[in-house]
């Protein structure tokens, strides 16, 4: 199921929403959809475990719409910015996430391997699609860090719904 910022605007009106997307034209259409609305944040990059650059990378025998991204060291004209979590939860002054949909084309490996510490006990419910088939070891990236946290795992085709029990 694609992300609709224009569904979780109009059922809850007063969330924050902040959409992280490294597709100009993907980001172009939100805003588009989303205009005139308050609370509505979206960010051109991508997520990553740090602040970081990142390089967007086809991914070769699949469509223009699956892409990964890797962490460079300076940045470099193509690149885009990966934003943390943690920096997001920061700027945006957010103290608890409802709701985290991830489906980040195999960067959740990065996600879940570190740094995750400070905001994944503040996370109520994760909506997630693993991407081992393009990144090795992600679910096991993810569900290694679940591990310390009270979380109740389903399932739902591909998507994997995490549910924090201590709310």
């Amino acid at each position: 199921m694609a992300f609709q910022p224009f569904f979780f605007r109009k059922k809850y009106p007063n969330a924050k929403i902040i959409a992280i997307e490294p597709d100009k034209e993907n980001i172009s259409q939100m805003n588009l959809n989303l205009k005139g609305y308050d609370n509505w944040f979206p960010l051109y990059g991508g997520v990553w475990n740090k602040t970081s650059f990142l390089m967007v990378n086809d991914i070769p025998g699949t469509s223009s719409w699956n892409f990964t991204c890797s962490e460079i060291e300076n940045y470099n004209e193509g690149c885009i910015n990966g934003f943390s979590i943690e920096d997001i939860l920061f700027k945006y002054e957010i103290n608890e996430i409802d709701l985290l949909k991830i489906d980040i084309e195999g960067a959740e490996y990065e996600l879940f391997s570190s740094n995750y510490e400070k905001w994944l006990p503040k996370t109520k419910c994760i909506y997630v699609e693993l991407h081992d088939w393009f990144r090795k070891d992600c679910s096991r990236s993810f569900f290694t860090a679940l591990l310390n946290y009270d979380f109740s795992i389903y399932t739902k085709g591909e998507i994997i719904i995490c549910l924090r029990n201590n709310l």
